[in-house]
This record gives C-alpha cells, sequence and structure tokens, in this order.
C-alpha cells in the first residue's frame, strides 16, 4: 500500500495540485497508512520546578534503573514542552526507540484482551491499563520476598477503579483487600465486577471514601479528582478519611498501599504515616499526575526515616509518556530475605 501511494498517488498530486495542497495530503496519507501518530503535549513542565541535575540529586539514593527513567521523563520533558506551547504534534511511531524490557503495545492488547474475558470487565476495557493486568502496579518488578510479604496482610487499593487492580492483588494471597473507589460510577462498575466474579465482602471490602490526609468533605471533579469546595452537594459530595483512621477502626494489618488517586498522593501518604512506621507495608505510589506527587511523596517517604528502599519505574507499554510513573517502596530488609 505505502509504496503504491509513493509510486502512483504521490506523483499525480504534484502535477494536479499547488506545493503546498499536495504537500497536506502527503502527510495526511503518511498517518493513516504509515506508523504516525498525534501526541499531546505533556501538562507537567519538570524543568520549571527542578533541572534535571536537580532531579538526579534528589533521587540519587535509588538504583540506577530508577535514575534512567527521571533522564527519559526530562528528555521527553525537552521533546514535548515548547516555547510555542502548541497542543499536539505528529510524530513516527517508528523511529521512537522502544525502551527495553518493556511490553510492545501488541503483548498488552492481547494480555488486556485474556484478563478482561477472564474476570468479566466490561467491553470498554480500553481503560484499563497495562499498570494493573500486566504490570501488577509493579509489584511483577519486585524480588519475590518483596511478593511474598503481602501474603496474609490487609490490602488498600486507593483509587481502584473498575477494580482491576483489586483483581490483580487477590494473586497475592492477602488477608483481605480494601478497595476506595470515590466516583458513584466507577463503584457502581466495580460491585458488578465483583459479583460477576462471585467475590465476597469477605474478600474485598469496597468503600465509596477517598483517602487524603484528614477527614474533610471534598467534591468530585472532572476526570476523577478530588477538589475542595465551600458548597459541596449530594451529587458531588466525597466524604474523606485517613489511612491511619481506617487502619485503626478496622484493625488492619496493612501489607500493602497502592494509591492512583488523580493527584492527591501526597496528602493521601501524610495520612497514612503512622500505619507505615507502624506495619511498614509495600508502597505503589502513582507520581505522574502533578509536580507536587513526582517530587513531594518521595521527599515525605524519606523524611521519615524507615528504612526503606525505592525505585521508580514506567509502568507502560511506549517509548513516549504514556503511561504511568509510580514510586515503589518496601522495607529495605526484605532484601536479605531475598538472598
Amino acid at each position: 500500500m505505502k509504496k503504491l501511494i509513493i509510486k502512483f498517488i504521490y506523483p499525480l498530486l504534484d502535477k494536479l495540485l499547488p506545493v503546498t495542497c499536495a504537500t497536506k495530503i502527503k502527510i495526511i496519507g503518511c498517518v493513516i497508512v504509515g506508523q504516525w501518530r498525534m501526541q499531546p503535549f505533556l501538562v507537567l513542565d519538570y524543568n520549571s520546578v527542578k533541572s534535571e541535575s536537580e532531579a538526579l540529586d534528589i533521587f540519587a539514593d535509588m538504583d540506577d534503573e530508577s535514575l534512567e527513567e527521571i533522564k527519559r521523563i526530562y528528555a521527553e520533558t525537552d521533546l514535548y514542552i515548547t516555547e510555542s506551547r502548541r497542543s499536539c504534534f505528529i510524530y513516527n511511531w517508528g523511529a521512537i526507540e522502544h525502551p527495553a524490557g518493556l511490553p510492545t503495545k501488541k503483548e498488552t492488547a492481547s494480555a488486556r484482551k485474556t484478563f478482561c474475558a477472564t474476570n468479566h470487565l466490561p467491553n470498554c476495557s480500553l481503560h484499563i491499563q497495562p499498570a494493573s493486568f500486566f504490570f501488577h502496579h509493579g509489584l511483577k518488578m519486585l524480588p519475590t520476598s518483596v511478593q511474598a510479604y503481602l501474603r496474609d496482610k490487609d490490602v488498600i487499593d486507593a483509587g481502584a477503579y473498575w477494580g482491576d487492580s483489586t483483581l490483580v492483588f487477590r494473586e497475592y494471597s492477602p488477608r483481605r483487600i480494601y478497595a476506595f473507589e470515590p466516583s458513584p460510577e466507577s463503584a457502581d462498575v466495580m460491585a458488578k465486577v465483583l459479583a460477576r466474579n462471585k467475590i465476597t465482602e469477605a474478600e474485598v471490602k469496597l468503600e465509596e471514601l477517598g483517602l487524603g490526609e484528614s477527614n474533610e468533605t471534598m467534591v468530585l471533579l472532572e476526570a476523577g479528582q478530588l477538589g475542595v469546595s465551600t458548597e459541596p452537594t449530594d451529587d458531588n459530595a466525597v466524604a474523606m478519611t485517613t489511612v491511619v483512621a481506617y487502619a485503626t477502626q478496622n484493625r488492619l494489618q496493612v501489607g500493602l498501599i497502592k494509591a492512583d488517586v488523580e493527584g492527591m498522593a501526597l496528602p493521601l501518604i501524610k495520612g497514612a504515616v503512622n500505619t507505615i512506621l507502624r506495619d511498614r507495608p509495600v508502597l505503589s505510589i502513582a507520581i505522574y499526575h502533578n509536580l507536587e506527587e513526582f517530587f513531594g511523596v518521595y521527599d515525605h517517604l524519606r523524611s521519615l526515616n524507615a528504612n526503606y528502599r525505592f525505585l521508580i519505574r514506567a509502568l507502560s507499554d511506549s517509548g513516549l509518556c504514556e503511561g504511568e510513573t509510580v514510586l515503589l517502596a518496601y522495607p529495605a530488609e526484605l532484601d536479605s530475605a531475598e538472598e
């Protein structure tokens, strides 16, 4: 198809149309039949807050793979963020080098199809990202001793969405999973998914609550984000609690805290400090929503001096910043258990 277009259609366009028009049509043709994509620019301009060298200093205690991920993020920031601040650009997908170790989109598409069929998820399952069904929110990237550490402990799944992360965490034999999803629409879908899979409340407790730094009431904004309002309504009000308060009230022994909470990760962590120090859970915290998450979550956790190992990983099937960046953390003593 490509060869036919180049050989016959392109010369014809040059004869029949002005150069400008012919060129535009050729570009459209490349997009249709070639490996071309349209990509929105990144919302976050990391350089405006910390330079790459400053960021590498901040995360200097992490492993080489984490530091390479920082460099990749900054390189893509330079690619996306321009002075003109255009909303999108067209690039050749085939020319983008795929990072070693990451799955391809073809691989994740196949895995998604199998996962959704097996677990009776809705047909519009393209909403479900590889972070859950493929990477298990980073748990697959951690030592086996860390994975075994979750057995018979409680899991806090903050930002449970349709239940895909909860379904994955059941594979690690936890005592019980506490799934927090403040969006009524998403919680309703998740409840149906749990019912289809015959998962009882003794196994998974679904809570339509938000997790933050206090017990305040917030409002649900667009795209699942939480915000502050002086006049919350019955339709958008979200009751908040803290990890510490909830864990204490329900006598949890927390083995894992996963949080993908649309920019609210730092308040959630601040409201979880005593539980982190007491139970020493594994942490999987999405830090890609805003700069406060990206820099603040690690800074706050490191300040606890809790002897944790920290990693940054991309849970993505793309060479570009289309996937989730997470901060993984686990008790450092689990490294010795691996030996």
